[in-house]
């Protein structure tokens, strides 16, 4: 079965989404089956031998840079990242960092 994109971009939208069954009533599409919704990549990439992945970002208006390194480095902390993790900044912000 294929929904129209808007249907298919959470599970809460599915519960919008309605069969009918013989009975002449209507049921959720939610209910009819399990959904499965991968929380792996589709692919992994990787720079040299080491896998990576890319986080990008804007900023809300009012906010600076230095607000968004700093609260990046916090949330690193806070989360515990491993020292095997490493992580580097590019583009502005990067330049940001270096002047």
């Amino acid at each position: 079965m294929e929904v129209a994109p808007e249907y298919s971009q959470s599970q809460e939208s599915l519960k919008q989404l309605y069969v009918s069954v013989p009975s002449g009533g209507q049921v959720p599409c939610l209910l009819l089956r399990a959904t499965v919704w991968p929380t792996h990549p589709l692919s992994v990439n990787h720079q040299s031998q080491f896998p990576a992945g890319t986080i990008s970002f804007n900023l809300n208006p009012g906010n600076s840079l230095s607000d968004a390194t700093r609260i990046i480095a916090e949330t690193m902390n806070d989360l515990g990242v491993p020292a095997t993790i490493h992580g580097s900044l590019s583009g502005t912000t990067k330049a940001f960092k270096e002047s």
